[in-house]
């Protein structure tokens, strides 16, 4: 998931949004990383 959002990031995409984002993060402490990396507002 972070991959595929830095991809999008690096190819110029301004405006990229994490989807079905509980599938992925299961715990707080994954949620805080995820939001360390992408930023709140990518929710």
């Amino acid at each position: 998931m972070i991959d595929a959002y830095t991809a999008a990031k690096d190819a110029g995409l301004r405006k990229v949004k994490l989807g079905n984002f509980h599938l992925f993060v299961k715990t707080r402490e994954e949620y805080e990383t995820v939001e360390k990396i992408v930023g709140e507002e990518s929710f």
